[in-house]
C-alpha cells in the first residue's frame, strides 16, 4: 500500500527547504538593497545640509562687507573709509574689519540662532579677503569644513564699485 502512495503522490525530498532558503535570500537581498539606499541618501543629505550651509555663510561674508562700505557713505565718510586690503574673521555683526589671527572659525550660538567668528574651534571656517584699492574692491569670502576627514570648500566672489565716484 505504501508502495502505491509514492507513485500517486510525487516525492519533494527537501524542495520545500530550498524554496524557503531561495525566498528567504531574496527578501533578504531587497531588504539590504534598502538599507544601503537609505544610508546613501542620509549621508547625500548630511553633505548638502552643510554646502548650503557654507554657502549662506559665505554670501554672509561679502554682505558684511558691503554693509560696512555703505555705512561709511550713510555716514558720510569717504567710500571705502573702513575697507582695506587683507584677509578678515568677520560675523554677521561686525562693523569694522579687523585681521584674524586664527583660521576664521566661527560657532554656532543656538541662543541667538548666528555663527560667530571666534577663537575656538568649530566646524566651519570663514575668509574674507580683500583686494583692490580706491573705487573698486574685489571680496572673496571663503567657508570651509571638513566632512569625512576631506576638507571641502565654498567660495563667493563680488566686486564693489564706488559708482557715486566722478
Amino acid at each position: 500500500m505504501v508502495q502505491n502512495l509514492k507513485k500517486i503522490i510525487p516525492q519533494k525530498d527537501g524542495s520545500l527547504m530550498i524554496e524557503s532558503i531561495v525566498a528567504t535570500s531574496l527578501v533578504v537581498i531587497g531588504i539590504l538593497g534598502i538599507m544601503s539606499l537609505l544610508a546613501r541618501s542620509a549621508h547625500i543629505s548630511h553633505f548638502t545640509t552643510h554646502s548650503l550651509q557654507a554657502t549662506y555663510l559665505a554670501a554672509e561674508g561679502i554682505e558684511v562687507v558691503k554693509n560696512i562700505l555703505d555705512t561709511d557713505v550713510a555716514k558720510g565718510l569717504a567710500w571705502g573709509t573702513h575697507v582695506t586690503t587683507g584677509s578678515y574673521c568677520v560675523s554677521y555683526d561686525t562693523s569694522a574689519l579687523v585681521s584674524c589671527s586664527g583660521q576664521g572659525d566661527l560657532a554656532y550660538d543656538p541662543a541667538t540662532g548666528f555663527y560667530s567668528a571666534t577663537s575656538s574651534s568649530s566646524y566651519f571656517r570663514r575668509i574674507v579677503a580683500i583686494t583692490g584699492s580706491g573705487n573698486s574692491f574685489d571680496v572673496s569670502s571663503t567657508v570651509r569644513w571638513y566632512e569625512g576627514g576631506i576638507e571641502k570648500s565654498v567660495t563667493l566672489e563680488d566686486t564693489f564699485e564706488n559708482w557715486r565716484s566722478p
